[in-house]
């Protein structure tokens, strides 16, 4: 999912099913109300124009994204991703980017380990010394790593770096 697309979607959705389930009923609605006070408007008139409005509200359902859900997401890429492999290297007071990268026999100290979903990673056999951060820039994965932090499934020293 592109984050910088993401609160779009989510918006277009909001916006789109509330034209849906509120905005569109309540024109039709009007439009009934008013086809039948006017005297040119007869019966088959309202009917044909609360079809209209029908066929618009199912267009406006079926052609808007309505949320912003992995559907696009290819499973078999992640699973087959070619990572950047780093062997037997040294990391020392830095921010580590984990996204597409897997990590062997590395040696960690006092480092911010950042991942932010766009990409699978992997670590084998590494060392950490010192003390360690995890940082996202992805809201979805801060929330999992604030509940797996309650629930204590990490340790209490790991510090979770928030946005919030």
């Amino acid at each position: 999912m592109d984050p910088s697309t993401f609160g779009w979607g989510i918006l277009q959705g909001l916006v789109a099913h509330w034209i849906i389930l509120v905005g569109a009923p309540l024109v039709a609605g009007a439009l009934a109300f008013w086809g039948r006070a006017k005297a040119l408007w007869s019966w088959p008139t309202t009917i044909i124009m609360a079809i209209f409005a029908f066929g618009s509200i199912l267009w406006v359902y079926n052609n808007l994204p309505l949320s912003s859900s992995t559907d696009h997401f290819d499973k078999e890429s992640w699973f087959s991703y070619k990572y950047q492999i780093i062997t037997d290297k040294t990391f020392r007071n830095e921010r580590i980017v984990l996204d597409g990268k897997k990590f062997t026999s590395c040696i960690f100290e006092n480092v911010t380990f950042e991942y932010n979903g766009t990409a699978p990673f992997g670590l084998t056999h590494n060392t950490i010394n010192g003390s360690y951060f995890l940082d996202t820039n992805n809201l979805a994965i801060e929330n999992l790593l604030a509940f797996l932090k309650e629930f204590n499934y990490l340790k209490d020293e790991v510090k979770i770096l928030s946005r919030r």
